[in-house]
């Protein structure tokens, strides 16, 4: 939907939008598809209209078909950084998601998920909150929410700390100059919402937990039976068996780093109030 969003934004009329994903057989709708990529599927179809651009795209999409080889652009999300704020708009009017009123604190927002990747969230906002008692710490869990209510989320957060997933492509939502740390097992690591990030303008920190939490997180070390590239691959990302171990990060870590992004969250606002909400 994001490519789809650029592509439009450059003049293009786009009439399928092809979804592969294994999640988008209608006999496996999940609730990702029905909470998410069809809402992005909306803001995109939105999107085309505010442009005025003639599309044959229809809503809910009729046409759901699997390639075994779809072309891709060379682009992840958006093709320019100018390109995210028209789709930001457009899928704030998808959900119906209203600007959050003034506020004399920062939120930081801790997302929890229910079945891996924990990072022990309660005593991480107990510590912040006690420590940072001008911010307002919460903790978030998306599993089964409303996608409006996950949208309100990120767009009232200054700061967002969560263990890296899928729910963080709605990073999108969030206002520019906030913050995302994301988290990641012992020798995992993923790219994609670092590109995300910098594309919505938002300020980005990663963290790996130093610390082992499961049997299959042997050292980083290339795969002898794959080609070049893809050891390269391998050794930048890590094993994927690591990808849903839990995170264990230090508390003072965890003190610095939302104290270091809260900073630059005041230092951006301070300087770029025309670009913020109100």
């Amino acid at each position: 939907a994001s490519m789809a969003a650029s592509l439009l934004l450059e003049g293009v009329n786009i009439t399928d939008i092809v979804f592969s994903h294994p999640c988008t057989y209608p006999a496996q709708a999940s609730h990702l598809f029905n909470n998410v990529i069809l809402t992005w599927y909306n803001a995109t179809l939105l999107l085309a209209r505010s442009l005025r651009i003639h599309t044959k795209l229809v809503y809910p999409p009729t046409r759901l078909c699997f390639p075994k080889l779809i072309r891709r652009p060379k682009w992840r999300w958006f093709s320019s950084p100018d390109h995210v704020p028209p789709f930001r708009r457009a899928l704030y009017d998808a959900v119906g998601s209203t600007p959050p009123g003034p506020s004399p604190t920062l939120r930081v927002t801790l997302l929890q998920r229910r079945k891996n990747r924990r990072f022990n969230e309660a005593e991480t906002a107990r510590y912040l909150a006690d420590r940072l008692p001008w911010v307002d710490v919460r903790i978030s869990e998306f599993e089964g929410s409303p996608y409006k209510e996950q949208i309100d989320v990120f767009r009232q957060s200054a700061v967002l700390m969560a263990a890296h997933g899928a729910g963080l492509a709605s990073i999108v939502a969030m206002q520019p100059g906030s913050a995302v740390i994301e988290l990641f097992p012992h020798n995992f690591k993923y790219y994609m919402f670092e590109e995300l990030a910098r594309l919505s303008s938002l300020l980005y920190a990663s963290y790996e937990s130093r610390i082992t939490t499961c049997r299959a997180c042997p050292s980083r070390a290339h795969n002898t039976t794959s080609t070049e590239t893809s050891a390269r691959l391998h050794f930048l990302n890590g094993r994927r068996k690591c990808k849903n171990c839990d995170i264990v990060v230090p508390t003072a870590d965890v003190f610095y780093l939302v104290k270091d992004a809260l900073g630059s969250v005041m230092l951006f606002r301070s300087r770029h109030t025309d670009v913020l909400e109100v």
